[in-house]
C-alpha cells in the first residue's frame, strides 16, 4: 500500500484530516458514494495518517510514507489494520466476522491505534451486520472502523445510526483525465472518449480498457436497432448475455452511445425514448448484478422496447423497474 494520492474530494479530505489533527476523528465512519470514485483509497489513506509516526507534523491528506509504521502498510504487515473485503462471501461468513471483532478486544500490537475497513460493507449479511453493531455501539478507545458504502439503504438502520456519514460524488472530468493519464498512460487520442465512457467512475475501468474494441461494434448495432430491426436487437442481448468477462463494459458502451443520440436527437419522442432507455439500462445493470436476472431477458425486452418508442407503437412505455416486481 504506497503513497497513492486521492484525487478530487477536497472538502472531505480537508475535514477528515483536521478532525485527526485536533484527535476528534470519530470512531466509527461511513464513505457514502458511488462505486470507483476513491473511497477506498481514501480510507486506507486515512489509516496511514492515523497509523503514521509522524502524524503530528504531517501538513496534507497523506502519510510520511518513510516510518516503521508507513513501512509496514506498504508491505501489508501492519498487525492492527484489517483490511475486509465484504464482497468475498467465501472469506467473510458471519462466523469469520464475529472472531474479527472478538481478537480487537485485546491491546493493539502497535502504539494504541487499531484501523478496521470494511469494503463495499452493505454486502454484509443481515446477521454479520447486527453483530458488527454490537461492536459499533461500544467502541474501543483507538479503535476506528471505516464502513465504506454504496448503497446504504441496504444497511440496517441501527447500524447507520451509529456511524458519522460522509458523502462522495463522481469524480469531475479533470481528475478523471489525471488519473487515466498518470495511473493508467492512456494516450491524449483516447482520453475523452474514456471518460466520457466511464461517467466519473473507475470501478469497471479494467473491464473497459480490455473491451475497448467494442464500442464501435456495439454503436453500429445500436444504430440498426434505432431503425427497427428486431432480429439484431435479440442477437445483441444474446451477445452480450454470453459475454460474461465484458458485460459491465457493454452496458456501459450502450450507456454512452444513447447519450451521444440523445444530445443530436431533435425528434421529442424519439428523445424521450431514449432517456427511458437509459433508465431501463441503468436498472437493468442492478437487476442483473444484484438480482442475478437472466441478461439475455432484460436486455431483449429494453432494446424491443426501445423500437416500438421509436415507431411510435409505444401506447404505455414499459419501464424494467414494473417488470421486475
Amino acid at each position: 500500500m504506497h503513497n497513492e494520492d486521492v484525487l478530487s474530494h477536497t472538502p472531505q479530505k480537508e475535514a477528515l484530516f483536521r478532525l485527526q489533527k485536533i484527535n476528534r476523528l470519530p470512531h466509527s465512519i461511513m464513505l457514502v458514494g458511488p462505486s470507483g470514485v476513491g473511497k477506498y483509497l481514501l480510507a486506507k489513506t486515512l489509516a496511514k495518517i492515523i497509523f503514521c509516526n509522524n502524524r503530528k507534523s504531517l501538513t496534507q491528506f497523506n502519510s510520511c510514507g518513510e516510518c516503521k509504521s508507513c513501512h509496514l502498510i506498504a508491505s501489508g504487515t501492519h498487525p492492527d489494520l484489517y483490511l475486509i473485503d465484504c464482497s468475498d462471501k467465501e472469506n467473510v461468513s458471519v462466523d469469520s466476522i464475529r472472531e474479527l471483532l472478538n481478537s480487537i478486544q485485546m491491546k493493539p500490537f502497535i502504539g494504541g491505534e487499531r484501523v478496521v475497513i470494511f469494503n463495499d460493507v452493505e454486502k454484509l449479511s443481515v446477521t454479520a451486520a447486527n453483530i458488527l453493531l454490537k461492536t459499533l455501539e461500544e467502541p474501543l478507545s483507538g479503535t476506528y472502523f471505516i464502513l465504506v458504502v454504496e448503497n446504504s439503504a441496504k444497511l440496517p438502520s441501527t447500524v447507520l445510526s451509529r456511524c458519522q456519514k460522509w458523502f462522495f460524488a463522481s469524480l469531475d472530468d479533470e481528475s478523471m483525465r489525471k488519473i487515466l493519464t498518470d495511473r493508467y498512460e492512456i494516450a491524449a487520442d483516447r482520453l475523452d472518449a474514456l471518460v466520457e465512457v466511464l461517467d466519473g467512475s473507475l470501478g469497471d475501468i479494467l473491464s473497459i480498457l480490455d473491451h475497448t474494441e467494442k464500442y464501435e461494434e456495439l454503436s453500429q448495432r445500436f444504430d440498426r436497432i434505432l431503425r427497427g430491426d428486431l432480429v439484431e436487437a435479440i442477437n445483441l442481448a444474446s451477445a452480450i448475455h454470453k459475454d460474461k468477462d465484458g458485460l459491465e463494459a457493454s452496458l456501459k458502451f450502450l450507456l454512452t452511445i444513447a447519450r451521444k443520440k440523445m444530445k443530436i436527437e431533435s425528434d421529442p419522442n424519439k428523445s424521450f425514448h431514449l432517456s427511458l432507455y437509459l433508465s431501463n439500462i441503468i436498472s437493468a445493470h442492478s437487476y442483473i448484478k444484484d438480482r442475478n436476472i437472466n441478461s439475455f431477458y432484460i436486455l431483449q425486452v429494453i432494446f424491443e422496447e426501445l423500437i416500438l418508442g421509436f415507431q411510435g407503437k409505444s401506447s404505455s412505455p414499459l419501464q424494467i423497474s414494473e417488470l421486475m416486481i
